[in-house]
């Protein structure tokens, strides 16, 4: 939906566009939060500043690693 607002930023008015911009950006990090890991954004720019991030989520590696012990 971020995408979405920045091709919509040439094309209808540009207050649809910024509206679904934010919002896009608004329900992807509601999403990673849930999930427990950063934003590509934000791991991307913590990496280069050599920062920890957390690029997949502890709790999902876990259930990986579990479900490849039981097959």
């Amino acid at each position: 939906m971020a995408f979405t607002g920045l091709i919509l930023l040439f094309f209808v008015d540009w207050y649809w566009a910024v509206a679904a911009f934010v919002l896009g950006y608004l329900l992807q990090y509601i999403g990673h939060t849930v999930e427990g890991n950063d934003l590509g954004e934000w791991a991307g720019i913590k990496r280069m500043l050599g920062l920890p991030y957390v690029g997949i989520s502890p709790r999902w590696q876990q259930e990986q690693t579990s479900s490849r012990s039981q097959g």
